[in-house]
């Protein structure tokens, strides 16, 4: 963990300035022959915070309320959508993660709000990751969101496969499987075991959790 300063709540002007550096990534992302891009909307960053009565108390046009928590987040979604396009633009959720002290009165009903405004955009994808101590995200997803989903969040390889049968399921990612076996595609064709995650590496400098686990020679 490092120092930082302690936050302020963003200005009207500073608002704007996301929303126009949110723009101008995306364009160089195609620029540069990108397929697509993703809003990350969970784990403490920024449109989580805007979306979450435990951080948002703002007390203007983004305060509290149900539909204004929901602005920033709309604003950004068009913003980015007319770069080139909403199906271009893909969406991260995990309602209910506590991750970065993240906290909301009821996150299944501020998710249900959005999604339901962002159905009808045509949006390439709504990515959820599953708390199933928690809450069941991807049925919130199914009910809320017609188009092609995503889902992550400790699936073994038998399991994603079963997912994949449900016509809205488009894919299955794996985050902490790749990172400690960069062959995890090798290890499930020919039914290997796969490498444990070390958690101690994570977030951490050099190369030693990142690069180094083994790789099959079966």
């Amino acid at each position: 963990m490092q120092d930082f300063v302690m936050p302020e709540a963003m200005t009207q002007r500073d608002i704007e300035q996301t929303i126009a550096n949110s723009v101008a990534a995306p364009g160089r992302a195609f620029a540069d022959s990108f397929d697509g891009v993703e809003l990350h909307c969970t784990s403490g960053y920024l449109p989580a915070q805007v979306l979450s009565t435990g951080t948002n108390q703002r007390t203007d046009q983004y305060d509290a309320s149900l539909q204004n928590r929901l602005r920033f987040v709309l604003e950004l979604v068009a913003a980015i959508a007319a770069v080139d396009g909403a199906d271009r633009l893909g969406i991260l959720t995990c309602p209910g993660n506590p991750f970065n002290d993240l906290a909301d009165d009821n996150n299944q009903e501020t998710f249900a709000a959005i999604l339901q405004v962002l159905d009808p955009l045509g949006l390439a994808y709504l990515y959820v990751i599953r708390v199933p101590k928690i809450q069941d995200n991807v049925a919130l997803g199914k009910a809320n969101f017609s188009g092609p989903l995503i889902l992550n969040e400790s699936y073994n390889q038998q399991e994603a496969a079963a997912a994949l049968v449900t016509p809205q399921i488009a894919g299955r990612s794996f985050g902490r499987a790749f990172i400690a076996n960069l062959d995890l595609v090798h290890r499930f064709r020919h039914a290997l075991p796969l490498s444990n995650i070390d958690p101690a590496t994570l977030y951490t400098f050099g190369a030693k959790g990142y690069c180094d686990y083994p790789v099959s020679l079966a």
